[in-house]
């Protein structure tokens, strides 16, 4: 499944665009009132917290606007976790989301990974439905999580076969 928004481009993260990726995701976190402490420590030391442990940040860009990105952290497994999604509230509906979890899905098998696992929230209707239409489906919840307000947890095997909870 390969979804494209027109005139979008993605790129890596680099450490001029760190204060996007805390804006961006501030600003859903706050609308949605699920930001917690925890969220401050991806969100002030992206480099440290997300690139540093292998992972990527990718952020959508149109001309010299920022207008979404998503993190991707490997676990030290066969796994990846897709983190911190997000598209300003201007340019959603544009199939930036999409794009974005499409990059995600092409990092974590380029990287040999078999399921892209996520944390996420009941309180965040359209990206569940979003993460549905992509074939994420809902596991059982780890023993422990370091968010307060997750009460959703999915899974999406790119391997090939059907993620089993």
């Amino acid at each position: 499944m390969q979804h494209s928004a027109p005139h979008i481009r993605i790129v890596p993260f680099h450490d001029d665009l760190a204060p996007d990726f805390a804006r961006l995701n501030r600003a859903w976190l706050e609308e949605s009132g699920l930001y917690e402490p925890i969220d401050e420590v991806q969100l002030s030391t992206p480099r440290e917290s997300i690139i540093a442990r292998g992972g990527e940040i990718f952020f959508a860009i149109a001309g010299q606007s920022v207008l979404g990105c998503v993190g991707v952290i490997p676990d030290g497994g066969t796994s990846v976790e897709l983190v911190k999604l997000s598209v300003s509230a201007e340019a959603r509906g544009r199939g930036i989301g999409r794009t974005l979890i499409d990059t995600v899905i092409g990092f974590a098998r380029e990287r040999r990974a078999t399921v892209i696992h996520l944390t996420s929230s009941t309180l965040l209707a359209p990206a569940l439905r979003l993460y549905r239409e992509f074939g994420f489906v809902d596991v059982d919840p780890p023993d422990a999580s370091p968010y307060e307000r997750a009460d959703v947890w999915m899974a999406l095997n790119v391997a090939g076969s059907h993620v089993r909870d």
